[in-house]
């Protein structure tokens, strides 16, 4: 198998597999760039040498099919933080990415989309923007969804900042 794994690897192909420790005697570092079912096979493996999903999702898939319950909470607190986190290629300010358990994220695979998430949600706070957004006047946010993004409102963008409210549980996306 680390024969097969090598050339997919020399041919340019990444393999993903289901998991990373289970159901086999190795967990092939460096050849098995990700897994879904991720559990580190040592400690201090860098993301860019062998990495997992933070979302699993199908408990809450297998639960309730129809709303995805769960899912959108686990979108904004696992994912988002952890592509942001993992990915070394974008530009990263100093602007405040959490506060308490609210979250203000930029979604790094997309060219300028902030995700805000809030478990118990707020009437007020002002985010800082991230770096590449300074001539940004205003922004659409919009509320993510099972179906699609529901365009709510737009917002003014006053000294690299917005001004932001969320329900409970509510997360959405901010663009220019």
């Amino acid at each position: 198998m680390m024969k097969i794994l090598r050339h997919f690897r020399d041919q340019g192909v990444d393999v993903t597999s289901e998991g990373s420790t289970f159901l086999r005697p190795d967990a092939f570092v460096g050849l098995q760039p990700m897994a879904w079912d991720y559990h580190a096979p040592a400690a201090n493996i860098p993301p860019g040498l062998y990495c997992g999903t933070p979302m699993r999702a199908e408990p809450e898939i297998k639960r309730d099919p129809v709303q995805l319950a769960g899912l959108l909470e686990q979108f904004c607190t696992r994912v988002v933080p952890w592509y942001y986190d993992n990915n070394t290629t974008a530009a990263k300010g100093p602007q405040r990415l959490r506060d308490g358990g609210d979250l203000f994220v930029p979604a790094l695979w997309r060219r300028q989309m902030v995700v805000a998430y809030s478990p118990h949600g707020y009437t007020s706070k002002s985010w800082q923007l991230p770096p590449g957004w300074e001539s940004v006047k205003k922004v659409v946010v919009s509320e993510i969804s099972v179906e699609q993004p529901q365009r709510l409102r737009e917002i003014d963008v006053r000294h690299g900042a917005v001004n932001l409210g969320l329900r409970p549980g509510q997360g959405v996306t901010i663009t220019p």
